[in-house]
């Protein structure tokens, strides 16, 4: 049998989902208040919220940087493809 779209979005759902799952254990079990100070701002959040918030922004971090590379390579086909 052919592997199809729909399936390989089945698994990747099932795959995120527990992904999810153990995110959500691993918050509540770091629930003791740390602070955090950025610039000249003092915060405090459970020690869990603070990995999820970091792990968040590595994220968009790593798409901003991927969306600047794809523009990129978009703008160089174009020029091939005109020259």
């Amino acid at each position: 049998m052919k592997k199809t779209l729909a399936g390989g979005t089945w698994a990747a759902l099932i795959v995120g989902a527990l992904l999810l799952i153990a995110l959500l254990v691993f918050i509540l079990q770091n629930q003791q208040q740390v602070e955090l100070n950025l610039l000249s701002w003092t915060f405090q959040f459970p020690a869990g919220i603070g990995y999820l918030f970091s792990a968040i922004t590595g994220a968009l971090i790593m798409a901003l940087v991927g969306g600047v590379r794809m523009l990129e390579l978009r703008r160089q086909v174009r020029k091939q493809r005109k020259g």
